[in-house]
């Protein structure tokens, strides 16, 4: 192929690995977010840095954070996946 040619499959087969890393690292985080929640040890990062257990969460605090994540976060995979886990943790108490 030509020079430009060359130039634009290089940005194409660029941009094909980098979507596929992400869609690498999406599954992992969404494998790893249900490893821990079965494990009881998925946390949440809260707005002032710190961290808290999903199980440690109040009803209240698990409804906050939902409404958080739908209002922040576009439909992907690990915003989907907080959402039903968190979900659940609130189904499991009532």
């Amino acid at each position: 192929m030509g020079d430009i040619a060359d130039y634009y499959m290089d940005i194409a087969m660029e941009e094909l690995a980098q979507f596929e890393a992400e869609n690498h690292f999406r599954r992992e985080a969404v494998e790893k977010m249900e490893k821990d929640y079965m494990m009881g040890v998925l946390k949440w990062n809260t707005q002032h840095d710190g961290k808290i257990m999903v199980t440690k969460m109040t009803e209240i605090h698990l409804e906050n954070t939902i409404a958080y994540i739908k209002r922040t976060y576009k439909s992907e995979e690990v915003s989907e996946k907080w959402i039903e886990l968190l979900g659940y943790e609130l189904e499991k108490r009532k």
